[in-house]
């Protein structure tokens, strides 16, 4: 019997107890807690709903935790939402509830939010290099550190670089590491101001840093209040819901923190255990395909290589993540693109294994890239046919460069990477008709 028939089977008893006035539970409610232990929530959580309720609110002791979560979150997301001042009173009255609950500050905004934190303040950094957005006089700190990152810019950087680019190239400078030290040794009060410049450095104790139960289980405990969607769960806080739903008081006594924290949302087994079927059938794995590093940041780190010259050790990055997920798409145009600097061939077997239905344009891009190079035009443009030439974005090999054998690895927007690839395509048919 499948999980799904047994969920059926345990849902009809309930029904039928609750039409027969529960004589067969003898009114205890147990078809009840075994309904929701099955399908979880009756009335179906929503974080988003939650924090849209208490968006306006002042957080206080009545809120509950789902609703502080995701404000801190949805705050961190958007900064300049509210004023600095507003925001950062609010963070730290939601950060003080939290603590009273027994969630450390520390727990949620380095532990929790930390990678997030670090994300959003080069973001802001590099949104105000390029004119995207000011900074207002509270922002002062991040206006300081985009200044210094402006510098290590070269003219052109500074004049032609796209965002994606600037991010790239911001994530492999000294900026990323004092943000990333700022992240991991400011006090609380500069890390809900974004204080990057200037804050003043505690020391902060492991212990403070997660939950009694530990890393995974502070990360758990967050993701289930402010995430509604098991989508965006990490592997090993499914893993944790599993151990709960198993054995709810002892999971809970790990935990250090108030049940009634945890209480706030029943998830069900068939959704843990749904999300789990699909992640392997999808990807091969449940959690991050590198341990200590999620999916983007492989991708980050192969890009980060691609653009520094060190083609080996890309290939070496994406054929360690393919092989713990050979299912996922996005690492196999990864890989492929790796491949197209070393062994072509290869790279035009991956690519040629995604042609399907509905092929990403990624794929096709690439595909003509490689036919390009070999002169065969006609297959260059039968490959491009799908493609909206005017709207190519992203990483990719420069088409020119490539046929000519020089490997430059940039962003792309709009109609740049076709501009690239027409000189190469004229190349090309001349050398044809003149053979």
């Amino acid at each position: 019997m499948t999980l799904d028939k047994l969920a059926e089977f345990i849902d009809n008893v309930r029904r039928g107890c609750a039409a027969d006035g529960h004589k067969s539970c003898g009114g205890s409610g147990v078809c009840e807690t075994a309904r929701a232990l099955v399908f979880g929530d009756f009335n179906g959580f929503d974080a988003g709903r939650i924090g849209l309720v208490h968006r306006d609110g002042w957080p206080c002791p009545s809120w509950p935790a789902a609703a502080l979560l995701r404000m801190i979150k949805d705050d961190v997301d958007d900064i300049a939402a509210t004023s600095s001042r507003y925001r950062a009173m609010r963070l730290t009255e939601a950060l003080s509830e939290l603590a009273m609950r027994g969630l450390s500050p520390d727990a949620v905004m380095r532990t929790w939010l930390g990678p997030r934190l670090v994300r959003r303040a080069l973001e802001l950094i590099v949104f105000y290099c390029r004119g995207e957005r000011g900074l207002d006089r509270g922002e002062l700190p991040l206006r300081l550190c985009a200044m210094r990152f402006l510098e290590e810019l070269t003219e052109d950087e500074r004049c032609n670089a796209s965002i994606p680019e600037l991010m790239a190239r911001v994530n492999e400078s000294d900026i990323f590491h004092s943000v990333r030290e700022w992240c991991e040794s400011a006090s609380i009060a500069d890390l809900v101001d974004f204080r990057v410049e200037g804050y003043r450095q505690v020391e902060v104790l492991d212990e403070d840093l997660v939950v009694a139960a530990g890393e995974d289980a502070t990360v758990w405990l967050c993701e289930r209040l402010a995430s509604t969607h098991l989508e965006s769960w990490s592997g090993s806080s499914l893993a944790w819901e599993l151990a709960y739903l198993d054995d709810p008081d002892g999971t809970a006594e790990l935990m250090g923190v108030k049940k009634d924290v945890i209480r706030e949302r029943a998830v069900g087994l068939v959704p843990v255990l749904d999300e789990i079927t699909r992640r392997l059938h999808d990807f091969g794995v449940i959690g991050s395909v590198i341990d200590g590093l999620s999916n983007k940041q492989v991708v980050d780190g192969v890009v980060s290589l691609l653009r520094g010259g060190l083609i080996g050790d890309a290939v070496d990055l994406a054929r360690r993540a393919f092989r713990r997920s050979p299912g996922d798409s996005r690492l196999a145009v990864v890989l492929a693109r790796c491949l197209m600097a070393v062994d072509p061939e290869y790279a035009r077997l991956i690519l040629m294994d995604m042609l399907h239905d509905e092929v990403p344009q990624a794929v096709l891009v690439d595909l003509a890239t490689l036919e390009l190079s070999e002169g065969n035009v006609m297959d260059s443009m039968r490959y491009l046919g799908p493609v909206d030439v005017d709207d190519v974005d992203g990483w990719y090999w420069d088409p020119l460069d490539y046929c000519e054998h020089r490997m430059q690895f940039r962003y792309f927007v709009g109609n740049e990477w076709y501009e690239r690839a027409v000189p190469a395509l004229e190349g090309a048919a001349s050398r044809l008709a003149d053979s």
